[in-house]
């Protein structure tokens, strides 16, 4: 049964359709149908005389184009950071958006030791985290392949909004890292081959779009990031074969402990007698007392010990952070001047 001249017209306009929602080119379009560029150079000003029946029928039974492998794959070198620790640094959830200033003060707080801007933009440019950025200005993009790449079906396909916040590729993360600024027009992907990781450039700004241009401002880093970063400058453990190091300056007795945090905490003796009741307290412990002739009263690091002031407990508020600061900064200096960058009082 052949078509009408009606029916052949909606036919072509389909294919005609379907080859704009893929955004292929009139060579991937003539490969994919299997016929010649003349042919789809009248699929789109809508010749169906230029076809017969039988071969629109033909056409309309052609498989999803596959998806092609991209022409350039980079090995992943730098597995993604986690975080790996309960978070210390402010009120923020894992997606909340940040900027680097933001996350580089939250960071520290938690980590107890300085985090730079630099430091973000360098963890992103190695691929460790995700770096994210505001682009300013309305832009076309296509797949590396030809096939949709944002928005498929919506009036906005294939566009990327000014104000939108968008991931960086690896490069652009890199020269922002070296150079303070980036130029960049294209969006990274990922692929499993090999048994290994890659990237690749999964989408494209259309010939004829200038470049997005993104300076370190116009960046941002979710919480996640901001927590798998500030974990990744915890200090490591030891191996369990070496003698551990103590640094003697960073450690007190209960009695100083006392001294120092009593009168603001209700801390007595009895705190120290009875650890079991306070596990995080008891983590604090480095080196165990010793009874006896020749015995020794337990060090704790006096940094755990605050940190466990800090946070409320069931038995009592938490120390206040003003308060915790002024502390230690008069009892124990030597532990204020190595952990003072999360000193969050003002000068």
């Amino acid at each position: 049964m052949t078509m009408t001249q009606r029916a052949r017209a909606a036919t072509v306009q389909h294919l005609s359709t379907a080859i704009r929602y893929r955004c292929l080119s009139d060579i991937e379009a003539a490969a994919w149908l299997g016929v010649s560029q003349e042919k789809i150079e009248a699929l789109h000003h809508g010749d169906y005389e230029a076809f017969s029946s039988e071969e629109l029928d033909a056409l309309c039974q052609t498989p999803e184009p596959p998806e092609s492998m991209p022409v350039s794959l980079q090995l992943v070198q730098w597995e993604r950071l986690e975080p790996r620790s309960e978070w210390n640094g402010g009120r923020i959830t894992n997606v909340d958006v940040l900027t680097l200033e933001e996350a580089a003060q939250m960071a520290s707080k938690h980590a107890w030791q300085e985090i730079t801007i630099a430091d973000f933009l360098r963890a992103a440019g190695r691929g460790e985290i995700t770096l994210h950025a505001i682009v300013h200005r309305t832009a076309q993009v296509r797949a590396h392949d030809g096939r949709v790449f944002c928005n498929a079906g919506q009036e906005n396909q294939n566009i990327v909004p000014a104000g939108c916040i968008v991931i960086l590729p690896l490069t652009a993360c890199q020269h922002l890292a070296n150079i303070g600024h980036a130029s960049w027009r294209t969006f990274d992907g990922f692929k499993d081959a090999d048994g290994a990781k890659w990237r690749y450039a999964k989408g494209i700004l259309l010939d004829g779009e200038p470049d997005f241009q993104t300076v370190p401002a116009d960046c941002r880093v979710t919480g996640y990031n901001a927590r798998a970063l500030a974990d990744a400058f915890e200090v490591p453990a030891q191996p369990q074969d070496e003698a551990p190091k103590h640094d003697y300056a960073m450690l007190a007795t209960p009695e100083q402990l006392i001294a120092a945090f009593g009168k603001a905490t209700g801390m007595d003796t009895a705190w120290f007698r009875s650890l079991k009741d306070r596990p995080k307290l008891q983590a604090a412990c480095e080196i165990a007392g010793k009874k006896g002739k020749g015995g020794y009263p337990p060090l704790f690091r006096v940094i755990d010990v605050l940190r466990y002031l800090m946070v409320p407990r069931r038995d009592a508020a938490a120390l206040p952070e003003g308060t915790a600061w002024r502390l230690l900064e008069q009892w124990f200096p030597d532990v204020y001047a190595r952990y003072s960058v999360g000193d969050t009082r003002d000068d």
